[in-house]
Protein backbone atom coordinates (compact mmCIF):
# COMPACT_ATOMS: atom_id res chain seq x y z
CA UNK A 1 0.00 0.00 0.00
CA UNK A 2 1.25 3.15 -0.81
CA UNK A 3 2.63 5.21 2.36
CA UNK A 4 0.75 8.42 1.69
CA UNK A 5 -2.40 6.68 0.66
CA UNK A 6 -2.15 4.93 4.03
CA UNK A 7 -1.74 8.33 6.18
CA UNK A 8 -4.54 9.67 4.18
CA UNK A 9 -6.96 7.04 4.89
CA UNK A 10 -5.77 7.12 8.65
CA UNK A 11 -5.85 10.80 9.08
CA UNK A 12 -9.55 10.42 8.01
CA UNK A 13 -10.38 7.46 9.92
CA UNK A 14 -8.94 9.21 13.11
CA UNK A 15 -11.93 11.64 12.96
CA UNK A 16 -14.01 8.61 14.33
CA UNK A 17 -11.55 6.83 16.68
CA UNK A 18 -14.26 6.75 19.25
CA UNK A 19 -11.63 4.22 21.52
CA UNK A 20 -11.91 4.67 25.71
CA UNK A 21 -9.50 2.30 26.56
CA UNK A 22 -6.66 0.86 24.90
CA UNK A 23 -7.21 -3.17 23.87
CA UNK A 24 -4.59 -5.36 22.73
CA UNK A 25 -4.47 -7.23 20.02
CA UNK A 26 -2.56 -10.40 18.85
CA UNK A 27 -1.00 -10.11 15.21
CA UNK A 28 0.37 -13.69 13.54
CA UNK A 29 1.42 -12.36 10.46
CA UNK A 30 4.68 -14.45 8.70
CA UNK A 31 5.50 -11.16 6.44
CA UNK A 32 7.38 -8.41 7.85
CA UNK A 33 6.15 -5.51 5.53
CA UNK A 34 2.60 -6.80 6.24
CA UNK A 35 3.09 -6.83 10.01
CA UNK A 36 4.32 -3.29 9.72
CA UNK A 37 1.47 -2.02 8.28
CA UNK A 38 -0.89 -3.94 10.70
CA UNK A 39 1.00 -2.48 13.63
CA UNK A 40 0.64 1.07 12.48
CA UNK A 41 -2.70 1.08 12.31
CA UNK A 42 -3.32 -0.49 15.09
CA UNK A 43 -1.05 1.69 16.80
CA UNK A 44 -2.68 4.86 15.03
CA UNK A 45 -6.16 3.51 16.63
CA UNK A 46 -4.20 3.03 20.21
CA UNK A 47 -4.48 -0.98 19.92
CA UNK A 48 -1.67 -2.33 22.07
CA UNK A 49 -0.25 -5.04 19.76
CA UNK A 50 2.35 -7.82 19.69
CA UNK A 51 3.30 -9.94 16.47
CA UNK A 52 4.49 -13.40 15.93
CA UNK A 53 5.48 -14.73 12.58
CA UNK A 54 5.25 -18.78 13.88
CA UNK A 55 2.33 -19.76 15.99
CA UNK A 56 4.39 -23.58 17.00
CA UNK A 57 7.72 -21.25 18.49
CA UNK A 58 6.25 -17.90 19.00
CA UNK A 59 2.89 -18.53 21.24
CA UNK A 60 4.80 -20.82 23.89
CA UNK A 61 7.22 -17.44 24.56
CA UNK A 62 4.63 -14.92 23.83
CA UNK A 63 2.27 -16.29 27.04
CA UNK A 64 5.34 -16.22 28.94
CA UNK A 65 6.04 -12.85 28.56
CA UNK A 66 2.56 -11.73 28.47
CA UNK A 67 0.92 -13.75 31.13
CA UNK A 68 -1.17 -10.83 32.55
CA UNK A 69 -2.28 -9.35 29.28
CA UNK A 70 -5.81 -9.73 28.34
CA UNK A 71 -6.27 -9.89 24.71
CA UNK A 72 -9.46 -8.82 22.96
CA UNK A 73 -8.95 -10.22 19.15
CA UNK A 74 -6.32 -12.44 17.27
CA UNK A 75 -5.17 -11.43 13.43
CA UNK A 76 -4.13 -14.65 12.20
CA UNK A 77 -2.68 -14.74 8.78
CA UNK A 78 -4.21 -18.17 7.41
CA UNK A 79 -1.33 -18.19 4.36
CA UNK A 80 1.02 -19.06 7.11
CA UNK A 81 3.22 -21.23 6.07
CA UNK A 82 5.00 -22.33 9.30
CA UNK A 83 4.65 -25.74 8.75
CA UNK A 84 5.19 -28.37 5.54
CA UNK A 85 1.73 -29.77 6.44
CA UNK A 86 -0.03 -27.17 6.51
CA UNK A 87 -1.52 -26.92 3.13
CA UNK A 88 -5.45 -25.06 3.29
CA UNK A 89 -6.46 -22.76 5.49
CA UNK A 90 -8.79 -24.95 7.69
CA UNK A 91 -5.17 -26.47 8.61
CA UNK A 92 -3.81 -23.34 9.85
CA UNK A 93 -6.98 -22.36 12.09
CA UNK A 94 -6.66 -25.98 13.40
CA UNK A 95 -3.72 -26.23 14.16
CA UNK A 96 -4.00 -22.96 15.89
CA UNK A 97 -6.78 -23.59 18.04
CA UNK A 98 -5.25 -26.78 19.30
CA UNK A 99 -1.85 -24.95 19.73
CA UNK A 100 -3.80 -22.01 21.72
CA UNK A 101 -5.78 -25.19 24.17
CA UNK A 102 -2.19 -26.74 24.68
CA UNK A 103 -0.70 -23.20 25.79
CA UNK A 104 -3.59 -21.72 27.30
CA UNK A 105 -5.25 -24.63 28.93
CA UNK A 106 -8.28 -23.33 30.15
CA UNK A 107 -8.19 -19.57 28.17
CA UNK A 108 -11.29 -18.82 26.42
CA UNK A 109 -10.06 -17.77 22.57
CA UNK A 110 -10.63 -14.31 22.00
CA UNK A 111 -12.14 -13.69 18.57
CA UNK A 112 -10.23 -14.95 16.01
CA UNK A 113 -9.93 -12.29 12.88
CA UNK A 114 -8.25 -14.35 9.63
CA UNK A 115 -6.59 -12.74 6.90
CA UNK A 116 -6.07 -14.03 3.46
CA UNK A 117 -5.20 -13.17 0.08
CA UNK A 118 -7.11 -16.11 -1.57
CA UNK A 119 -10.93 -14.88 -1.70
CA UNK A 120 -12.21 -18.21 -2.28
CA UNK A 121 -10.36 -19.47 1.11
CA UNK A 122 -12.16 -16.31 2.30
CA UNK A 123 -15.31 -17.57 1.26
CA UNK A 124 -15.24 -21.12 2.69
CA UNK A 125 -13.69 -19.94 5.86
CA UNK A 126 -16.39 -16.95 5.56
CA UNK A 127 -19.54 -20.46 5.59
CA UNK A 128 -18.03 -21.41 8.55
CA UNK A 129 -18.72 -18.74 10.56
CA UNK A 130 -15.02 -17.13 10.67
CA UNK A 131 -14.68 -13.54 10.47
CA UNK A 132 -12.38 -12.91 7.59
CA UNK A 133 -10.47 -9.94 5.78
CA UNK A 134 -9.18 -10.35 2.41
CA UNK A 135 -6.02 -9.00 1.58
CA UNK A 136 -5.26 -6.48 0.42
CA UNK A 137 -7.70 -4.24 2.58
CA UNK A 138 -8.42 -0.99 3.66
CA UNK A 139 -7.53 0.43 6.89
CA UNK A 140 -11.05 1.00 8.02
CA UNK A 141 -11.70 -2.40 7.21
CA UNK A 142 -9.82 -3.52 9.41
CA UNK A 143 -10.91 -1.40 12.21
CA UNK A 144 -14.74 -2.34 11.79
CA UNK A 145 -13.94 -5.66 11.88
CA UNK A 146 -12.21 -5.48 15.10
CA UNK A 147 -14.55 -3.67 16.78
CA UNK A 148 -17.29 -5.81 15.48
CA UNK A 149 -15.41 -8.94 17.05
CA UNK A 150 -14.02 -7.86 20.33
CA UNK A 151 -18.03 -6.31 21.06
CA UNK A 152 -19.56 -9.84 20.23
CA UNK A 153 -20.15 -12.50 23.05
CA UNK A 154 -17.72 -15.08 23.62
CA UNK A 155 -18.98 -18.05 21.78
CA UNK A 156 -16.63 -19.99 24.09
CA UNK A 157 -13.03 -21.71 23.83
Amino acid sequence: MNPLLLNRSLTIMSQDNTAKKEEYILVIEPYPAIAEVLVTILHFFHYGCSILSNIDRDLPLWRDQHIDTRLSCILLDVDIRSMAALYQPFDVVNTFCMQWRHTFFAAPMPPLILLTTHPGHGEALQQAGYNVIIKPFKPSVLISQIRTATTQKPQGG
